[in-house]
């Protein structure tokens, strides 16, 4: 049926194939509305049956509503569900609505109409500019314009997407504002994540990595300045950090999260309509496991005999992340430089020693610096975190529950307060190392 309704958008518009729609719309409804068998049956050979039929993207919706070709007829067999029918008919509806605005906005390019989401004025090109940095479908935005923003009347000296002209009322912006937050943020709590696990796990992960890297970057600056830190966070928590963070990562791969998308290059972004955000979240979550290995290697070394899978496992999902980021980057919803924010580059270090020698490249390092199993385990404890939560940035601002701008800001921001966590963890635990070798840090070659 989605097939059916993006050839039918694609159509030019005309007299003749809006009273296509109706008349569509008001067969497709009569199945609902009665039993009768005449309503349930289509006889192709009839000329205006054909015609109607024949326009692009018709009887795919009709195929999508359960209707079947029985030679010459096109028939609704007995015990079709009622809420194929009505999706139909709903879609219908919205593509009518949809041409009516393009029609106005054509007829009328200079419009300008008040958005009660930001409470600015924007003409259609402008809030149509606007809201698909937020990642919004053209069809989204011509029902927001229709249905949401009120027409205005032209004032002289208005600079659009300005300030609110008097026209609305104050609490009517913050009533609209505050009624999409609400809704942004029920998208993260829905029945499709099982016992809300995901939003759970998350929360947790959140609360305790926060808190396990602000105790860690306490103690090394008290540290570097020949203070002692009494208090003592046990491994425990730690560790109890990194199963919540793998627990969120895990329940993120629900199905009923990601989309019922049953090719797998398609759910991996492949494709010319490959799903390039379920791709790249897919991506994040196989990521945050792999730093999670990481983080747990630095504690039980017997993990080591996973080493070269890990490090090839890294391997292709550096290349994987390189095709999702470009395809973002090509698709204008990011900008080059945020696409450097979030590469699983900075990690090739680690999985190459992983990939070839694991065990003499750590062993060797463990002989030089006594630290270097705490540092190993905090920096990827650290990186790990700030993958997760650009992750989180990106979903957020996907549920359109921040900004572009905000979402910038945190992008930068997290990343630069881990990679200062990380420095602080090296000055204070292999200061020794650092002078010797300042690139250790980059390439982790002893």
């Amino acid at each position: 049926m989605d097939k059916g309704f993006a050839r039918l958008s694609e159509v030019q518009a005309s007299g003749l194939l809006d009273q296509c729609i109706r008349i569509s719309e008001r067969v497709l409804g009569r199945v609902m509305e009665s039993a009768d068998w005449k309503y349930r049956q289509l006889d192709m050979e009839k000329p205006k049956v054909a015609g109607i039929l024949a326009t692009p993207g018709i009887l795919e919706i009709f195929h999508g509503a359960g209707w079947v070709e029985e030679g010459d007829w096109l028939v609704l067999p007995e015990g079709t569900p009622f809420e194929l029918a009505q999706s139909a008919v709903e879609g219908l509806q919205r593509e009518q609505r949809r041409r009516a605005t393009v029609q106005s906005t054509a007829q009328n390019p200079n419009e300008r109409r008040f958005n009660p989401w930001d409470g600015k004025v924007y003409t259609f090109k402008e809030l149509e500019k606007c809201l698909e940095r937020a990642d919004l479908t053209l069809a989204e935005i011509q029902e927001h314009w229709a249905h949401r923003c009120r027409p205005i009347a032209q004032k002289e000296g208005a600079a659009i997407g300005g300030p609110e002209v008097p026209v609305a009322s104050e609490p009517q912006v913050e009533a609209w504002q505050q009624m999409w937050k609400i809704q942004s943020v029920n998208r993260m709590w829905t029945s499709a994540d099982v016992a809300h696990v995901h939003a759970i796990s998350g929360a947790i992960y959140f609360a305790l990595g926060a808190g396990v890297l602000l105790y860690t970057g306490a103690t090394d600056i008290m540290t570097l300045n020949g203070n002692s830190w009494a208090p003592t966070l046990p491994m425990e928590v730690k560790l109890l950090a990194l199963f919540a963070g793998a627990l969120n990562a895990l329940s993120g791969l629900q199905p009923s999260l990601l989309g019922s998308r049953s090719d797998v290059l398609k759910v991996l972004g492949f494709g010319s309509r490959g799903d390039v955000k379920t791709g790249g979240f897919l991506n994040a979550a196989a990521f945050y496991l792999v730093l999670a290995y990481q983080t747990a290697r630095a504690v039980w070394p017997e993990l080591a005999i996973a080493d070269p899978l890990v490090g090839g496992l890294t391997l292709l999902l550096v290349a994987h992340q390189a095709f999702i980021l470009n395809c973002w980057v090509q698709s204008g919803h990011m900008h080059r430089v945020d696409a450097f924010l979030v590469p699983g580059i900075f990690n090739l270090p680690v999985s190459l020693h992983l990939l070839a020698g694991s065990q003499a490249w750590w062993e060797e390092l463990c002989s030089r610096f006594d630290a270097w199993p705490e540092f190993f385990f905090s920096g990827n404890f650290a990186v790990a975190w700030a993958c997760a939560m650009v992750t989180l940035v990106l979903s957020l601002y996907e549920r359109r529950v921040i900004s572009l701008e905000l979402r910038g800001l945190l992008m930068l921001t997290f990343p630069a307060v881990v990679f200062l966590t990380v420095f602080l963890r090296a000055l204070a635990l292999l200061p020794q190392g650092l002078d010797e070798n300042l690139w250790l840090l980059l390439t982790l070659n002893p």
